[in-house]
């Protein structure tokens, strides 16, 4: 059956941001009618993972039995905010690889700026991501 881990994201991105990145981030939210096909990736290693696609979308009942997903423009930031919460099967370390692709689109907010965790299925204390770097 495997295991599932539940993965959080709260992301503030630089300005500018560019197409390609909000419509990967849209396409795997399930936003609109992008498919793959018009997608430009980027050579990094989560794109060869096989849950890369629907990870941000994906529940389980070992969790909340739900995604939950808010990506949206601010105008008067001028900037893309993401707050999502899935959980999915974490074997090919798509989460941590989901976060090395972020990273340098975000935007820092404090000398250590949180921008998400992950919680295997039976655990009791999350893996912190910064954009600094992980804290377990």
């Amino acid at each position: 059956m495997g295991m599932y881990t539940e993965m959080y994201v709260k992301a503030i991105f630089k300005e500018n941001l560019p197409n390609d990145v909000v419509n990967i981030i849209k396409y795997m939210l399930g936003m609109g009618d992008i498919k793959v096909e018009d997608l430009k990736l980027p050579d990094h290693e989560l794109f060869k993972t096989h849950r890369w696609e629907y990870m941000l979308r994906l529940a389980s009942h070992y969790h909340t039995t739900f995604a939950l997903n808010k990506f949206i423009y601010n105008e008067i930031s001028e900037n893309y905010f993401l707050v999502a919460r899935a959980d999915f099967k974490n074997y090919n370390g798509e989460i941590e690889k989901f976060f090395d692709w972020l990273k340098p689109y975000l935007q820092r907010e404090f000398d250590k700026t949180l921008i998400g965790y992950s919680l295997f299925e039976g655990t009791t204390e999350p893996k912190l991501y910064y954009l600094e770097g992980i804290n377990v």
